[in-house]
Order: C-alpha cells, then sequence, then structure tokens
C-alpha cells in the first residue's frame, strides 16, 4: 500500500481497497478516481511490468 500513498495522497482510493463494503458501496465519481490512481501507478511501474499489469487490469475489468 506504499505505492499507493504516492499517487493517492488523500487515502480515498486506500480506504476504498481495503473495504470490500465500500468498494461495492464507491459512487461512479470515486470509481474513476479509483481508475485513474490505479494506472497512474502502473504507469510508474517499470515498462514490461506496466505492461503485464494493465494488460490483467483490462481483461479484469472485461470479464461479467
Amino acid at each position: 500500500m506504499e505505492k499507493v500513498k504516492e499517487v493517492d495522497p488523500s487515502k480515498m482510493v486506500q480506504r476504498i481497497l481495503e473495504d470490500d463494503a465500500a468498494q461495492v458501496a464507491a459512487t461512479p465519481d470515486q470509481t474513476c478516481q479509483m481508475g485513474i490512481v490505479v494506472y497512474g501507478g502502473i504507469a510508474k511501474l517499470p515498462l514490461e511490468q506496466a505492461a503485464t499489469v494493465a494488460a490483467f487490469m483490462l481483461k479484469s475489468g472485461m470479464e461479467p
């Protein structure tokens, strides 16, 4: 979670990620903000690792 703190100084995303009920109750705005933070964090990874993680996230987002 240390890396999340670097890209989410408000800790909003961290609080939601740590709480299953908060994930279900997240507003569209919070969900969008979480996506921005997550993909911002992915962009800070080494290129090969970023590609793998981004592909996983995209695939996961397409599953029902």
